[in-house]
């Protein structure tokens, strides 16, 4: 697994390939999918989402949940994936290719209710990044719901990029404090209105990661 994850480089392992379900067996597949309908869908009325962007939509296997639920826009940094993922979904969908260069990213005037993102800020390079992310969650994009998964530590760390492969868990490299993961949502006027925790445990019985679900709404 280490060895095929390699070979797509750290710019392509910002997208959460196909390859990651493909190899997935259906219980964990199951399991991914029981725990996102009851940690985040169900906590949101999709009566009153019409449009969602799936941020960094990777394998596609979100969307085609997402996809029999509202109005879908798939986002990722790699042109493959978006259209993979089509193929995955069965449905021809509208597309955001998210530039490599973040900084340039332009989104067009559109009303988005909601923007979900889940299994995919732990992959990004750098705390620096996400800053960048979030501004544009919350100055150009600005939906109206957000539905986000995080790993959580007791302080916002990130592996060194160096280090990216060496790491025992590489995957899982950049961890929030969920105290300023909240707040700053809240100085871009965004009320967190759910919260939810779940403890992963490894192989290894002393290694575990806390994850944490959260809902936020325009104020």
């Amino acid at each position: 697994m280490k060895k095929i994850l390699q070979n797509f480089g750290i710019k392509k392992s910002l997208s959460r390939i196909n390859i990651l379900y493909i190899l997935y067996p259906k219980r964990k597949k199951n399991r991914i999918r029981s725990r996102v309908e009851k940690f985040i869908l169900s906590k949101l009325d999709f009566s009153k989402i019409d449009t969602t962007i799936d941020w960094d939509c990777g394998g596609g296997f979100f969307a085609e949940i997402l996809s029999h639920k509202t109005k879908l826009i798939l986002a990722d940094i790699s042109n493959g994936s978006l259209q993979e993922d089509q193929k995955y979904i069965g449905k021809d969908l509208s597309t955001i290719l998210i530039p490599m260069n973040i900084e340039s990213f332009k989104f067009k005037e559109e009303k988005i209710d909601l923007l979900f993102c889940h299994t995919v800020i732990h992959h990004f390079p750098s705390i620096e990044y996400w800053y960048k992310v979030f501004d544009i969650w919350t100055q150009q994009i600005k939906p109206t719901y957000f539905a986000i998964q995080i790993k959580i530590g007791e302080e916002t760390t990130e592996r060194h990029p160096f280090n990216y492969y060496e790491a025992k868990n590489y995957l899982n490299s950049l961890y929030l404090n969920e105290k300023e993961f909240v707040e700053r949502f809240a100085e871009a006027r965004y009320e967190n209105t759910y919260i939810n925790h779940e403890i992963n445990h490894y192989k290894n019985p002393v290694q575990t990661m806390k994850v944490g679900y959260f809902i936020f709404k325009k104020l």
